[in-house]
């Protein structure tokens, strides 16, 4: 789910520095192909279109917690744990969901059982 959102957020990201780029060569050239804005229309577009650039940079570039990965198993609702002496742990509810927590660079797994 999250690498999902994770893709749209960047997809979001490159439409909006598509459209800066667009937007900003559209409004040069209908303002005159000047090089430095000279209206205050040309200033408020100028700043639309870099607001537009920002935007997509953080959208593409934003970082995503390191520290956790978060892995939902909606069709898991039995969970054991098995060690040298066999099953030390077993829950086996219908209404179990599972959670994955991978955290500390990868060194720790957390399971999280909700009902």
């Amino acid at each position: 789910m999250n690498f999902k959102i994770t893709i749209m957020k960047r997809t979001l990201g490159i439409i909006c520095l598509i459209w800066a780029v667009v937007f900003g060569r559209l409004q040069t050239e209908y303002f005159g192909n000047n090089w430095l804005p000279k209206t205050n229309e040309e200033i408020m577009c100028d700043l639309t279109a870099l607001l537009l650039c920002i935007c997509g940079s953080v959208l593409i570039w934003q970082k995503r917690k390191r520290n956790r990965k978060w892995i939902t198993l909606e069709k898991v609702n039995r969970v054991e744990v098995i060690d040298q002496n066999g099953r030390s742990y077993v829950n086996s509810k219908p209404t179990n969901k599972t959670e994955l927590s991978l955290q500390d660079n990868g060194k720790t797994l957390k399971v999280f059982i909700s009902n």
